[in-house]
């Protein structure tokens, strides 16, 4: 299954009270909300409710192993349905997370409503990212001991040892069917 997650810019008034609006300071119209309803680069919810889609070439060049991305412009997006877009703004205290929910016809916004605004501890999130970089350290360290070559040779090894034995297992099942077709 492919899952693709695109940024969606919105200049549109977003329905907030002026409470929300002042949250933490965001800029609401320079913010990325992220979106799996579109799948491309980026798009762009207009003041007048127009929407657009970043249009972008992707070059790799095989001498340097580069990859750039040209812009080329943006074009109006002919889309009917629903466009949830969404953001996780996270502060040394707290975290939120904004949902919103836009139904677009034929590539003009109709309406666009607050579908959850939930501001928590970010305790649990620090924990986990804690953890994360514990491991992610850990790792690394592993990898500057004196026995890492070894166990890189070692594991290498093993790996041959198993694919010669799996090479052997499929090929003797393909004889066997081949035979058994053969005879029947």
């Amino acid at each position: 299954m492919f899952f693709s997650v695109s940024k969606i810019k919105c200049d549109y008034i977003l329905p907030l009270s002026d409470e929300q609006l002042s949250f933490d300071g965001i800029k609401w119209s320079d913010t990325d909300f992220m979106t799996s309803s579109l799948c491309g680069e980026g798009y762009t919810i207009e003041e007048d409710g127009q929407i657009y889609e970043e249009i972008s070439e992707t070059e790799h060049n095989e001498e340097t192993g580069e990859i750039t991305s040209k812009d080329n412009g943006i074009r109006k997006l002919d889309y009917t349905g629903e466009i949830r877009f969404n953001l996780l703004h996270v502060t040394a205290e707290e975290d939120l997370w904004v949902e919103f929910i836009a139904w677009v016809r034929e590539g003009d916004l109709k309406e666009i409503y607050l579908e959850e605004w939930s501001v928590t501890g970010n305790q649990s999130r620090k924990e986990r990212e804690d953890k994360l970089k514990s491991e992610f350290t850990k790792n690394l360290n592993s990898e500057k001991k004196w026995w890492y070559p070894l166990y890189k040779i070692y594991s290498f090894g093993l790996q041959c040892v198993y694919g010669v034995i799996k090479w052997v297992l499929i090929r003797t099942l393909q004889l066997v069917t081949f035979i058994c077709q053969k005879i029947s």
